[in-house]
């Protein structure tokens, strides 16, 4: 009985929230959205991903410039801009020209070095065959 009064109260808590013009915070946790870094009071802020959001690096952008920012969302970090929705931790931006919202970001770890670690390990296996066969040629008696 407590349980089904706890989701009712949460439930009617939520609506009138949303009655009231006042959206639900998203989940903390993985971010990865486009927007627009736009002025609101003293503070820069990322606009996009349904909220207004810190970032402690703009990456060489400017307020009013799109961009897709990559990082973790977090409600609980401190910061003066008391209009921010929270903070992105770890952000990262890219030019949404480039990587558009939806795509995958190509790494470095993950796309370019196993391509690497094959292509030698086939060359090397390739040369130490050669090596050894001339050294069956070379030591073989006569």
């Amino acid at each position: 009985m407590m349980t089904r009064l706890a989701g009712l109260l949460a439930l009617s808590l939520e609506i009138s929230a949303a009655a009231c013009g006042q959206a639900t915070q998203p989940a903390d946790g993985p971010f990865d959205a486009c927007g627009t870094l736009v002025q609101v009071g003293p503070c820069v802020l990322f606009s996009g991903g349904g909220g207004q959001y810190v970032l402690a690096d703009f990456c060489g952008y400017h307020v009013g410039d799109t961009v897709r920012v990559v990082g973790t969302r977090s409600s609980e970090c401190s910061n003066f801009c008391v209009e921010s929705d929270g903070c992105i931790q770890g952000a990262k931006l890219y030019d949404p020209a480039v990587y558009p919202c939806g795509t995958d970001i190509p790494s470095l770890a993950d796309d370019l070095v196993p391509a690497l670690l094959d292509t030698a390990c086939q060359s090397t296996s390739g040369l130490l065959a050669a090596i050894a066969a001339v050294g069956m040629a070379v030591t073989r008696r006569r």
